[in-house]
């Protein structure tokens, strides 16, 4: 049986839901508090008979009144001490591996290969502990759906500049406590290195229309992620919807996830080579084929847009949105490394993750939610986990195929959570209404004969440039 998905920030108990039950309970109070005057009320003018069980009645709700009273306050403890728990639990795992990283990084710089060595028999031996304790569960050896080998490797890809620092004898306690991607050393300096030396080379893009028909406003957030583009279509990988809202045009946009993980993928954009340059930060191809799709299609720098991505498509439109060149009002990603962008200010995002999916661990470990982030979570059945026989990604990795992503985010419409019905209210414009048009963009790269990306000293303005003036309608 599939267990439900929790929604809130990012602690696994749904604390804001149980505040919520606290706050019905209070209710309840002022409704028995009520009752029981109105039942002594009755019993002045009553024969004894009828007086005397109205007043034991009045006692009885008295006595459920404090019951409720008991549930309430204890519901608030228990989501408070949750919360503490979780998070001191959380801080203690990443505190733990900072400090594994820098003493790591010492080792490297006084004894490398006994260091290199034992760090090995180490996380094998947690990788081949993990793998049996599942082949005897399950009957299946599949580390990449394991959620303990994603905290893992989360924890280990945060700790990274810790390494870097004891390598070069400069952690502070402070680092041991601050986990900062943006810091010199940090997942996004590591991210930027690493793409600058093996893609040294500037790619030219060309962004071309491909289809255009009438479409329905999306009725659900599930219906926004059947929407998502198949970035391997000939239709290429970003859909724009166009909608009228009293003579405002209204936008829909959606990016693919990533189509090749070739390290020379050629003309295809969107590759391995955005997935580490949009995790490091800097301007990547697959981000700037959206940004001209959004241009060719008319998109204004005032118009109410809600982006929504998959994989990559969340890296490439978290991104576009923390540019601040649109009026994006919202963002709907589903499994992508985003876990440490905060939501750009003024921005509802809505983020769905699967605790067994490894590429959201790749953005390293889950900052705190901001108070414009929903976050919903779900542990997948083990049914979603077996082995899917094939090619692709659905085959390697299950937790990360949309098919199941569609199934959480349908299920947390359906759990009653005041905050995805607060999301639904805000984005009213965008879910429902009259109907608009679908255009499709496909993207790719300007190579020579040779197939790899040429060098070019400048881009196509409209590739990477400010948004045009919308064009006329």
């Amino acid at each position: 049986m599939s267990a439900p998905p929790s929604v809130g920030g990012p602690v696994a108990v749904d604390t804001g839901e149980m505040l919520r039950a606290a706050a019905v309970l209070g209710g309840a109070r002022k409704g028995l508090r009520g009752l029981a005057a109105r039942a002594r009320a009755a019993a002045l003018g009553a024969s004894p008979h009828v007086s005397g069980a109205l007043h034991e009645a009045a006692d009885r709700l008295d006595d459920a009144e404090r019951q409720a009273a008991l549930a309430a306050d204890g519901l608030r403890t228990a989501a408070q001490r949750y919360g503490w728990t979780e998070h001191a639990i959380a801080r203690s795992q990443q505190t733990g591996f900072a400090l594994a990283g820098a003493i790591e990084g010492l080792g490297l710089r006084i004894a490398p290969a006994p260091t290199l060595l034992a760090d090995a028999l180490v996380s094998g031996g947690f990788l081949a502990q993990q793998a049996l304790d599942e082949w005897i569960r399950t009957g299946r050896i599949a580390p990449q759906s394991d959620p303990e080998v994603v905290r893992w490797l989360q924890l280990r890809l945060s700790s990274l500049d810790d390494t870097v620092r004891g390598l070069l004898g400069v952690e502070t306690p402070r680092d041991l406590l601050v986990d900062d991607p943006g810091s010199p050393f940090g997942t996004e300096a590591i991210g930027a290195l690493l793409a600058a030396m093996i893609w040294p080379t500037a790619h030219p893009i060309a962004v071309r229309r491909t289809a255009s028909s009438p479409t329905a406003r999306p009725g659900s957030l599930e219906e926004l992620g059947r929407r998502l583009p198949d970035g391997a279509s000939p239709e290429g990988q970003v859909r724009v919807e166009r909608y009228e809202d009293g003579g405002r045009a209204r936008w829909i946009v959606y990016s693919a996830g990533t189509v090749t993980f070739d390290v020379r993928s050629g003309e295809e954009p969107f590759d391995l080579e955005s997935d580490v340059r949009g995790v490091a930060g800097t301007p990547t191809d697959a981000q700037r084929a959206v940004l001209d799709a959004m241009r060719q299609a008319g998109v204004g720098p005032d118009d109410p847009v809600l982006l929504v991505g998959h994989s990559q498509g969340a890296l490439n439109v978290l991104r576009i949105a923390e540019r601040g060149d649109y009026a994006v009002e919202g963002v709907v990603q589903f499994g992508g490394p985003t876990e440490q962008i905060p939501a750009p200010p003024g921005v509802d995002v809505l983020q769905v993750t699967h605790d067994q999916d490894l590429v959201p661990a790749l953005g390293g470990v889950p900052a705190a939610a901001g108070a414009g982030t929903v976050v919903v979570r779900r542990s997948l059945p083990d049914a979603a986990l077996r082995p899917v026989y094939g090619s692709g990604a659905a085959a390697a990795f299950p937790a990360h195929d949309m098919v199941e992503y569609r199934r959480t985010v349908a299920a947390a419409e359906a759990s009653g959570s005041t905050r995805i019905a607060a999301l639904r209210t805000r984005w009213t414009g965008f879910l429902g209404g009259e109907e608009g048009t679908a255009t499709r963009y496909a993207a790719r790269r300007i190579v020579p004969d040779g197939g790899e990306p040429v060098s070019a000293p400048g881009r196509p303005r409209s590739a990477g440039a400010a948004p045009a003036p919308p064009a006329s309608r």
